[in-house]
């Protein structure tokens, strides 16, 4: 029985194959049940170059088929029964890749049907109908040409297997058994001698089939959503996924030996961390895939005030203590599994207005004897300024001071504490120690001009002291010991509103009632 009648008012594509099916004759030129009548009929120009580029071949089967498909084409478009057109980027050399971007692209819009003979590019184009990322989406419906010209729903086709063959599927390695064990601590870091880019022969964009380690079904990418100087970052068909594609300079040897080892273990909400390679159609190593999907805006936004104060407007001191607890326990978490941040970068945490936080990029941290190689001057500690990342494996003492200086730039929000008056380079201020705020009887000096005094001021004395022991003192204070310091803080500014604004203009003046501070202004 033929399917094609219960498909009426779709958007409908036909690619070269079916047009060099020995039924395409019957199925598009006699058309028996006016099909083509009944629904919008397209064919990309690139099945016709497709088309000729075969019949110019010496291939004589392949070349007859190919003569016939073109009559048929060219009959159709005489007809006008299609439409033929450059339906997506004239420099796209595949027929596939142009109908799995239409179909990926319109599939919220049109039902959509696709007329092909290819098995494979029927299951990629109805994977996209049985996305859940997807809400909403209009009807997926793939037919097949049989040899009396009749149309056929390939979903309802028997598998035809022929004695001995195979599905042709990329041998991918599987993933093990995810380890709770931390990660080994290292001594040296893995030598960079013998680092190579590695080649190959389809780097995946949007409508490409990818395969990860962990599934036997191929994925798709569906929507490019970021773009770095490392690669691109893809949503997939698939919602649990998204996926990191590696551009050419940056995809290595190194690369995927250290992501083997990350997506060995740990998997933690909010830190969205590596749960599996990614790979081609070749099999070949590609990016990677992480299942937790970041939202919110960079953290860094808290640094400019009117951008601040647009996107947070009711948020007070406390939301940023909040903000910053969160942020010490996914560290915490990290360091107990022998993992350092290394690159300690308000770009790569994302914040909410519900003070979630999201840790991404993280295919850079330390792991084992794989060492961060990035690093802002801001955050890096006096000791190994101005040196090689690759070259040494950094430790707890070193992210400790950035965490310092990331709480420090929270609370005083975007203020670096080695930023003064007549300060030379920050990397200079920082290993000079050059901390411009006073505390208690000791004097500040060039304090940067603004509101920044006056931030300072109103801050706990604890906070200030340990911020002071850090930048002036080399004291090194680590994630409990801040999570502990916070929450007092919390409670500071619980008994003392004033301080609990972000900006202040006034220093603080304490005075006492029942054993309890009350906190006033006063002008400068």
């Amino acid at each position: 029985m033929s399917d094609q009648t219960l498909i009426k008012n779709y958007y409908t594509f036909i690619d070269t194959s079916s047009l060099m099916h020995p039924g395409a004759e019957e199925a598009f030129l006699k058309d028996k049940v006016d099909f083509l009548k009944q629904n919008k009929v397209l064919i990309p120009l690139k099945v016709k170059e497709e088309i000729l580029r075969l019949i110019e071949k010496d291939d004589t089967k392949r070349t007859q088929w190919a003569k016939k498909a073109l009559h048929i084409f060219n009959a159709l478009q005489a007809s006008r029964r299609i439409k033929v057109g450059e339906y997506k980027d004239a420099q796209e050399t595949f027929v596939d890749n142009i109908l799995i971007s239409l179909f990926t692209e319109n599939r919220l819009k049109y039902n959509l049907c696709l007329i092909t003979q290819d098995k494979q590019l029927a299951t990629e184009i109805l994977q996209l109908s049985k996305s859940k990322a997807v809400k909403r989406q209009k009807n997926i419906v793939v037919l097949q040409v049989q040899k009396d010209g009749s149309l056929r729903d390939f979903a309802t086709l028997p598998v035809k297997k022929k004695p001995g063959e195979k599905v042709p599927v990329p041998k991918i390695p599987k993933k093990s058994a995810e380890k709770k064990d931390p990660f080994k601590k290292a001594r040296l870091p893995v030598s960079h001698k013998d680092v190579q880019r590695t080649t190959v022969r389809l780097v995946p964009k949007e409508g490409s089939s990818v395969y990860l380690a962990t599934r036997e079904n191929p994925i798709q990418l569906t929507k490019q959503i970021s773009k770095g100087g490392e690669g691109c970052i893809y949503e997939t068909n698939y919602s649990k996924y998204i996926c990191k594609i590696f551009h050419d300079k940056s995809r290595t040897n190194m690369k995927e030996d250290k992501l083997k080892l990350m997506t060995s273990r740990l998997n933690k909400r909010g830190i969205c961390w590596p749960t599996s390679l990614v790979y081609n159609t070749h099999a070949e190593f590609v990016g990677f895939a992480m299942e937790i999907r970041a939202r919110g805006v960079e953290l860094k936004q808290l640094f400019i005030k009117p951008v601040f104060q647009s996107l947070f407007p009711e948020w007070k001191r406390l939301d940023l203590v909040d903000i910053s607890i969160k942020i010490l326990h996914k560290i915490r978490i990290l360091h107990e599994q022998n993992v350092l941040v290394g690159d300690i970068n308000p770009r790569n945490i994302l914040i909410t207005k519900a003070r979630e936080t999201f840790f991404v990029d993280t295919d850079s941290y330390q792991v084992e004897g794989y060492p961060c190689t990035v690093g802002l001057a801001n955050y890096t500690a006096p000791e190994i300024q101005n040196k090689d990342f690759k070259s040494f494996l950094r430790t707890v003492k070193h992210e400790n001071f950035a965490i310092a200086t990331l709480l420090f730039m929270i609370l005083v929000p975007g203020k670096t504490p080695y930023s003064h008056q007549g300060g030379e380079s920050l990397a200079k201020n920082i290993k000079k120690r050059h901390f411009p705020y006073p505390l208690g009887e000791i004097s500040g000096k060039n304090v940067p001009k603004g509101p920044w005094r006056f931030i300072w001021s109103n801050l706990s004395y604890k906070m200030k002291e340990a911020f002071f022991n850090v930048f002036t003192k080399g004291e090194r204070i680590g994630v409990l010991e801040w999570i502990d310091l916070l929450k007092k803080y919390r409670v500071y500014l619980r008994h003392n509103p004033v301080s609990n604004e972000i900006y202040h203009y006034r220093y603080k003046e304490v005075k006492y009632q029942d054993g309890q501070p009350i906190v006033n202004s006063k002008k400068k």
